[in-house]
């Protein structure tokens, strides 16, 4: 797949599937087929510095970011197995969104001319580098939305406080020391102020490719009904049910959002030397997709 974007079609909702660590996704991900909306692999990405200007040609009108200008993402060769990826340079000493990357897109509203969605996976391969020093834990791209009668940019509730219901919510991924992996989840029935983790049980292993999705389906405005799961290299390792994303219909599942650096917000969570990891297969669509064959 080469930067495929869904043209306006009927469906609201969108799903992103996992594809293999260590192979290309397979041919039925093609934008349009099975529920995709977007899917996006690099392999048409010249390789070098992956400027803004090359993110946005790639994944379409951007809402900012961050960290591309500044040359910490690149295009990489990642052999055989994976063709070429993303590969994003966390700077030594470094916490937070001005040591890392970041961007923020409304895809749905460029893939539907109608509605909202209310349910969508997101699916990722991930790579932590060999010998990757987790330190106490970083971010990881995720789903969020926001109320579509404020700026898009206003959304996605990250970096403390609660959400009212009326505003927005987030379920980013994480990886927290040794590799743990989780969900980060900003929602409006929030317990802790920095958000509530969720976590999966499994640990990323450097050096290996891991396939990662998320599936979100928003409650009904004035119930605590809904979904958030997770699977790992096609293991599932997170249902949670119950939980109350928004107070209102004007808020869906409605951004994607690129946001990965070391953090917390000390520096105690910093990495002492530079650290890498790489990221392809990213697909949104209304439908899971089983995740490819392994070898």
């Amino acid at each position: 797949m080469k930067n495929l974007i869904l043209p306006l079609i009927a469906a609201s909702f969108f799903t992103a599937c996992a594809a293999s660590p260590a192979a290309k996704a397979p041919a039925s991900k093609s934008a349009g087929s099975n529920g995709v909306l977007f899917a996006q692999d690099f392999d048409g990405s010249p390789l070098g510095l992956y400027s803004g200007k090359r993110l946005a040609a790639d994944w379409g009108k951007l809402i900012w970011h961050s960290g591309f200008d500044e040359g910490r993402a690149r295009i990489v060769d990642a052999g055989a197995e994976s063709g070429r990826a993303l590969e994003i340079t966390y700077t030594a000493g470094g916490i937070g969104p001005s040591a890392g990357a970041s961007f923020k897109t409304d895809i749905p509203k460029r893939a539907s001319a109608t509605g909202l969605p209310a349910e969508l996976y997101l699916s990722y391969d991930v790579q932590f580098a060999p010998g990757f020093d987790f330190v106490k834990g970083g971010k990881l791209p995720g789903l969020c939305g926001y109320n579509v009668d404020k700026k898009s940019r206003e959304g996605c509730n990250t970096g403390g406080g609660f959400p009212d219901g009326y505003d927005g919510w987030s379920a980013r991924g994480m990886w927290r020391a040794g590799g743990a992996l989780e969900n980060y989840v900003y929602n409006a029935s929030q317990k802790k102020f920095y958000g509530d983790s969720e976590r999966w049980g499994v640990s990323a292993k450097p050096g290996r490719w891991h396939a990662v999705q998320h599936r979100v389906v928003m409650n009904t405005p004035g119930q605590k009904d809904g979904i958030l799961e997770a699977w790992m290299d096609g293991q599932k390792v997170l249902s949670l049910t119950g939980v109350e994303y928004r107070k209102t219909n004007r808020i869906g599942v409605n951004l994607f959002y690129f946001s990965t650096f070391f953090g917390g917000n000390t520096p105690s969570w910093a990495p002492a030397t530079d650290q890498t990891i790489r990221y392809d297969n990213f697909v949104i669509s209304t439908q899971k997709i089983a995740d490819a064959p392994r070898p």
